[in-house]
């Protein structure tokens, strides 16, 4: 009789944490199971896995010493030993790396886990430069509304000679109706740019701190699992 036996099948795997981005003002939803079935969709995407395999072929403390040969692993071999899957009601994500080779899948892991930080990273960051810069926009149309109206309120004073809103009299002149109505409509665009300056300075101070709290709950639990 004859006794085949399997070669052992490895395991690696890790827990991660993966929240949407929100508005400086609001907070995440408990569990957004939209959210991690699009990044689950994106941690085994081609572009995804392309720059993982390419970090390990070239980073060797990040794989131990252990020279990866692409032409050895390819996108579509790296794909075939991941697995992605949901916890139910979470947040989380638990990674996989299942193989012959357990030298390989702690580095494999690390690399892909990487890379998909990297990248969301950097998502939040161009992602807070375009709401400074619509910020900065508008508060820029409004300044130069506010200039054009107190141009033309000034204007309008010297033409219609108004120097003084205490005389009686003036409460009956058509000219003074058309002053208040000037006056009135120069100040809604201050209040405006008050508000927009308001709201710009609310987000210049909380982007630091916003993108770090961002990146804590998104490293929380795969640097625990490192450890």
């Amino acid at each position: 009789a004859y006794v085949y036996s399997r070669p052992a099948l490895y395991r690696s795997y890790a827990t991660l944490l993966t929240v949407a981005q929100t508005a400086i003002d609001q907070q995440s939803s408990d569990a957004d199971i939209q959210h991690v079935a699009i990044q689950r969709q994106i941690l085994t995407g081609q572009e995804l896995l392309d720059e993982t395999l390419m970090r390990l072929n070239h980073d060797e403390e990040q794989t131990n010493g252990i020279t990866f040969d692409s032409s050895k692993l390819t996108t579509s071999e790296l794909r075939r030993m991941l697995t992605v899957q949901a916890v139910p009601e979470t947040n989380l994500v638990e990674l996989a790396a299942i193989g012959y080779q357990a030298e390989i899948l702690a580095p494999i892991i690390n690399s892909w886990i990487d890379i998909y930080l990297q990248r969301r990273a950097e998502e939040v960051k161009q992602s807070t430069g375009l709401t400074l810069e619509a910020l900065g926009e508008e508060l820029t149309g409004l300044e130069d509304k506010i200039l054009s109206k107190r141009e033309e309120l000034e204007d309008f004073r010297q033409i219609n000679e108004i120097t003084s809103l205490g005389r009686e009299n003036l409460f009956e002149n058509q000219s003074l109706a058309r002053f208040r109505a000037l006056n009135k409509s120069f100040n809604a665009p201050s209040e405006e740019a008050v508000k927009s300056k308001a709201r710009l300075d609310a987000v210049n101070k909380a982007t630091e701190v916003s993108q770090l709290l961002f990146m804590v709950k998104l490293k929380l639990c795969y640097n625990y699992m490192k450890k």
